[in-house]
């Protein structure tokens, strides 16, 4: 079986040969005749040869460096080692190299140009810096953070010693407490290194603040005897996340220096395309040049059309039928391989690939398997693009994506709508007492629940953390009224079970409206909010309407 497929792959290799053997020597033929003519043209040939093609290839070349020096400042701005900083600044420094060698070996330098590198060289050193200072940090909080994680085992330690040693309940129990919101805030901090926005690391450093504070307050609480090791733990606990040289320091150091570095790669960028375009415009005059002197070679290459039209006819003969064969076993394989791919004809891809043992049937099964493997994907895809990975209801985008196509249809149709804002109350309360897996556990039965108090046609989704919304199209404000107490009913008497425990909850509901108004998807929802907030401050576990009062 192998010998044939060998064989069939040796003869098509064959027929390629002669196929490109002959094609080959008709250009060489027709070559000859062309350059014997283009030296019957003069000084003309001769200038477009020696002066304006070099010019020409030389602005090729330069643009082809500038496309590699935007890949390299890509390369510089992205590193992540001092190895690849040191391998990216080699790279641009030499693409410089070469770029001024070209402007200096066609005469172009000028002021505007040289400026124009001397501003580009001390942006990419400033970018340099940048880069060294952003790897510098990151290795210093990848060694702080491998020192934070090997406190667990001190503060494990710490509450078993402790625990065993202890027969006293209440402190037993303030010991846990303490060892509980250490281990939260080693978690908090090892999050905010997978934050990648400021203003998130910032909130998270108020947390720790917070979580410090109760640490301070538990660890004087303790007896005399178990005080001093407490605080010496907190001590260093909270100079390796938020002292002076902690990891949370650092990381907004980090941001900030991120930030710097990608404006310096964007300013990097467009110094290099200001450069190209002032310099092709200098290639393009010698482009024009070229083309004028190319006409005055038309006359003399009409006359070659006759002898060049003789000798294609005779290479189109014999090429058809060299290649008629090549055709039938190769070309038009691919040619209905390429229809069917391009029309997802998975059937007629797998009878191509059943036909033969040779490279068009490896192609075929390779195309089949890359459509299985995409499919999968997509639908993975799709998935995590619309669905809160939590409690698999729709995430903020797809809400807002549902709603808006709602929102163009109701603005036609003149229908009233609704919107319902939802906040959980006293939802971090439940995280700091039964912990965040308790939490979790709410909001997902608390979104089945929601779930079931509404109708297929209503657009349900979180928005973020234990806040909610439900879109609810033809829908008047006295039905509103009454999904939402029916919902504010079912959460109040509801018990959330977490292992031993039995959680209670309620939620603040606030409402906005519409009917042939037009009002923004955005508007509506702010008022929505707005409204929940007045629930909330007049006492939660209850509705309020925007612009009217709360029930």
């Amino acid at each position: 079986m192998n010998f044939i497929k060998t064989n069939r792959r040796y003869k098509v290799a064959v027929t390629i040969f002669i196929v490109l053997g002959f094609i080959l020597c008709s250009l060489i033929l027709i070559s000859a005749i062309a350059l014997y003519g283009f030296f019957k043209t003069g000084s003309d040939l001769s200038s477009i040869s020696n002066e304006s093609i070099p010019k020409i290839i030389i602005g090729t070349r330069y643009t082809d460096y500038a496309k590699n020096l935007v890949l390299e400042v890509e390369r510089l701005s992205s590193s992540e080692s001092e190895t690849h900083l040191r391998i990216s600044t080699s790279s641009i420094n030499k693409r410089l190299i070469q770029i001024s060698s070209l402007i200096e070996l066609e005469g172009m330098e000028n002021q505007q140009i040289n400026n124009s590198i001397n501003v580009m060289e001390k942006t990419l050193m400033e970018l340099e810096k940048l880069v060294a200072s952003r790897i510098q940090i990151t290795s210093q909080i990848d060694k702080k953070q491998a020192n934070l994680f090997k406190l667990p085992g001190e503060i494990f330690c710490f509450e078993k010693k402790e625990t065993e040693i202890s027969n006293n309940s209440i402190l037993s129990e303030l010991i846990s407490e303490w060892s509980t919101i250490a281990l939260e805030t080693i978690i908090l901090a090892g999050q905010a290194r997978s934050e990648h926005s400021l203003y998130k690391i910032r909130n998270i450093s108020k947390l720790l603040s917070n979580n410090f504070q109760t640490l301070t307050d538990l660890s004087v609480n303790m007896p005399q005897s178990l005080k001093g090791r407490a605080i010496e733990l907190e001590t260093l606990l909270y100079e390796e996340i938020l002292g002076i040289t902690g990891i949370l320091p650092m990381l907004i150091e980090q941001q900030t220096i991120l930030s710097k570095s990608t404006a310096r790669a964007n300013l990097s960028r467009s110094l290099v395309k200001d450069l190209e375009t002032l310099t092709i415009n200098i290639f393009n005059s010698e482009i024009n040049a070229t083309e004028e002197k190319s006409g005055s070679l038309s006359l003399w290459i009409n006359r070659l059309v006759l002898i060049f039209s003789f000798l294609v006819g005779i290479s189109i003969l014999i090429t058809f039928i060299l290649v008629s064969s090549f055709n039938r076993n190769i070309t038009m394989r691919l040619v209905n391989l390429n229809k069917a791919v391009k029309k997802n004809d998975i059937e007629t891809v797998k009878s191509i690939s059943l036909k033969r043992n040779d490279e068009i049937s490896d192609l075929s099964e390779s195309f089949l398997y890359f459509v299985e493997e995409v499919e999968k994907r997509e639908t993975e895809l799709k998935k995590l693009a619309t669905t809160d990975s939590l409690t698999l209801i729709n995430n903020r985008r797809h809400f807002m994506v549902l709603a808006n196509k709602e929102m163009v249809r109701i603005k036609r149709s003149k229908e009233p709508l609704v919107i319902l804002m939802i906040d959980l109350d006293n939802f971090k309360d439940t995280n700091d007492d039964y912990g965040h897996s308790a939490g979790d556990i709410v909001l997902k039965e608390f979104s089945r629940l929601g779930l079931n108090c509404l109708r297929d046609e209503d657009i349900f989704g979180r928005l973020g953390g234990e806040e909610f919304a439900v879109f609810l199209p033809q829908t008047k404000i006295e039905d509103a009224l009454i999904v939402a107490d029916r919902l504010r009913t079912r959460i109040e008497n509801y018990v959330f079970k977490y292992k031993n425990h039995k959680i209670r909850c309620t939620v603040s509901i606030g409402i906005s409206k519409s009917f042939g108004d037009q009002i923004a998807l955005a508007a509506l929802l702010q008022m929505a909010d707005e409204a929940m907030y007045i629930a909330k401050k007049a006492g939660k576990n209850r509705i309020c309407i925007s612009g009217e009062s709360c029930k």
